[in-house]
């Protein structure tokens, strides 16, 4: 009697529904990787945006304070024009002699500026200087605080009249806070900005008696 040889399995591979389903899956754990990728890189690119808003906040806040507290009278008269985003001074820079200092916030670059010129030249926050001034970009990146960037007092601490500050209160300024805006989460509006600020004395001023 013979014997029949054993039969091997045969393998029937998957059948359309076992690919549809492991398709399906693979495409949903892709999706979802991507997903997380995505989100990763976001969240590194608005922090790598705060830390640049941020570190142009603090240049713009040490490099105003730098040139504030240089201001000295000429002539009797230190701040010449105080305005809420601009302020007008003579100032003492090494050795060059005095000079007259326009320090402002540009709008179209969102940059807060330095303008040097003769004391002489004709040129405030509400005139254009003549002939071709020195600008200097102190800071980019920054917005216009509600309250204005320059915020001036008096000897007595008070605060005063304005902005822009009257003539016959000009010569009263003892302090000028300056306060710049940076947004905290990119693309969106004011209520994610944050406000960094410092109170700078003018070591120069003299008060009135």
């Amino acid at each position: 009697m013979s014997r029949e040889p054993d039969r091997q399995p045969r393998d029937a591979g998957m059948t359309l529904v076992e690919v549809l389903v492991a398709s399906g899956l693979f495409g949903l754990l892709t999706t979802m990787i991507a997903t997380v990728a995505i989100i990763g890189m976001r969240t590194a690119s608005g922090l790598q945006v705060r830390l640049d808003n941020s570190s142009q906040a603090n240049l713009g806040l040490a490099a105003a304070g730098t040139l504030l507290r240089s201001a000295a009278p000429v002539d009797g008269v230190m701040i010449i024009d105080a305005t809420s985003t601009c302020v007008t001074f003579y100032a003492e820079l090494r050795d060059d002699g005095p000079r007259k200092l326009i320090v402002r916030y540009d709008a179209a670059d969102s940059a807060l500026e330095q303008t040097t010129l003769p004391t002489a030249t004709a040129g405030d926050c509400d005139t254009a200087p003549s002939g071709a001034p020195a600008v200097r970009t102190l800071a980019r990146g920054l917005d216009v605080p509600a309250g204005g960037i320059f915020r001036y007092f008096s000897f007595a601490g008070a605060r005063t009249s304005g902005p822009p500050v009257p003539g016959d209160e000009l010569g009263t300024i003892a302090t000028i806070d300056v306060v710049l805006s940076i947004q905290t989460v990119p693309g969106r509006g004011d209520d994610t900005s944050a406000e960094m600020e410092q109170r700078i004395r003018l070591p120069n001023a003299r008060e009135e008696t």
